[in-house]
């Protein structure tokens, strides 16, 4: 939106002469600067503002990492309301299976759909298979907790053995 400046009455702001719809206008020119009190850095290519992402949202907090500490079918990540920043692991089963994410403080029951699925293909006989999945730079959130495990059906949990190593990071 063009500024108005009434010439002669002794303020003074930085415009540009830009064409606006075919008219040439006085806009205000506005730049960005960063820096202590009392200093100044003008934000230009060769000098980006500096950014920080905070997980969350939720300034001054670190996300945590967990694992199950052996083969397991499941991880209880956290037992209250939190956000998954992504998980990871390893599967030993021969036959393909998957990897599921559910809002429960505790281990998801038989028949229960789950938020998040990770499809894990079979490991060869004596062999593993890596799995792993991240939401992006603001987790994915939970309201009531995280739960982590296998299942041998996509649509609802069936449990599947303990075969699966789980680390997950979180807030």
């Amino acid at each position: 939106m063009p500024v108005q400046i009434t010439p002669g009455s002794g303020a003074s702001i930085a415009t540009d002469s830009v064409t606006v719809d075919g008219a040439v206008a006085e806009l205000q020119r506005v730049k960005v600067m960063y820096g202590a009190d009392g200093v100044a850095s003008e934000v230009a290519e060769a000098t980006p503002l500096p950014v920080q992402l905070v997980p969350g949202g939720s300034a001054g907090t670190a996300a945590i990492g967990i694992d199950s500490g052996a083969l397991a079918s499941g991880l209880v990540v956290k037992s209250s309301a939190g956000v998954l920043y992504g998980f990871s692991g390893v599967s030993t089963r021969t036959s393909a299976q998957y990897v599921c994410v559910w809002n429960t403080s505790a281990a998801a029951g038989a028949g229960i759909a789950p938020d998040i699925v990770v499809y894990v293909p079979a490991a060869a006989a004596g062999g593993a298979v890596n799995f792993s999945w991240t939401p992006g730079p603001h987790g994915w959130h939970f309201a009531t907790g995280i739960y982590v495990g296998n299942s041998t059906t996509l649509a609802t949990r069936t449990a599947g053995a303990a075969d699966c190593w789980f680390q997950a990071l979180y807030e």
